[in-house]
């Protein structure tokens, strides 16, 4: 992975982190601290899961428009990915940090 501007976090982390109306080091702090997603987000935390799912969703659009996958994929994909930001949200992150430490 290469390097990028916005220094260590990179951009992606700046994005995910603005979602949330922290900097990248806030939101490592809270998660660090054993805080959820849902926990973080408060009030906020379905509106920022459809952010999240709506640049997905705007993916797959193209994919049917495009002939590269099938209203019913779609359908599947979306589901999935819904499932799946449902639990990363009510996860406790901070636990899965010592994981690449091969601990």
């Amino acid at each position: 992975m290469t390097g990028s501007a916005t220094g260590k976090t990179g951009a992606y982390g700046q994005q995910i982190a603005g979602l949330f109306g922290l900097t990248p080091e806030q939101l490592k702090t809270d998660i660090e601290a054993g805080q959820t997603l849902d926990q973080i987000a408060g009030t906020n935390d379905q509106t920022i899961k459809d952010e999240v799912l709506s640049y997905v969703s705007m993916a797959l659009d193209k994919g049917v428009t495009g002939g590269a996958i099938s209203s019913a994929q779609q359908a599947s994909i979306q589901q999935d990915l819904t499932d799946l930001v449902n639990q990363l949200f009510a996860t406790k992150l901070g636990n899965l940090k010592n994981l690449s430490a091969g601990g």
